[in-house]
């Protein structure tokens, strides 16, 4: 869709990819509120029928394992409890 004629062809065409499956319809609304509210005399840089990229998922921290305890030096004493 580079130099639409109107925002009438413009929203004909979303319409077209509304109905081929190439556009949901929240993208097709998104895109049809962005068309009639934006200022015709404002450039874009990006062409309406491309929607947002998706933001990339945040890094999944690992498992923190717990501390691991020191077993005695084998040298140690043993305690023996008598009865």
């Amino acid at each position: 869709m580079e130099n639409p004629s109107s925002p009438l062809e413009t929203l004909r065409q979303l319409k077209e990819m509304l109905d081929a499956g190439a556009l949901t319809p929240t993208e097709f609304e998104a895109l049809k509120q962005r068309l009639v509210f934006t200022d015709p005399n404002a450039s874009q840089a990006s062409t309406a029928a491309e929607p947002p990229a998706p933001k990339p998922a945040a890094p999944v921290a690992a498992p923190v394992a717990p501390p691991v305890t020191p077993a005695p030096p084998a040298s140690a004493p043993l305690l023996h409890l008598q009865r």
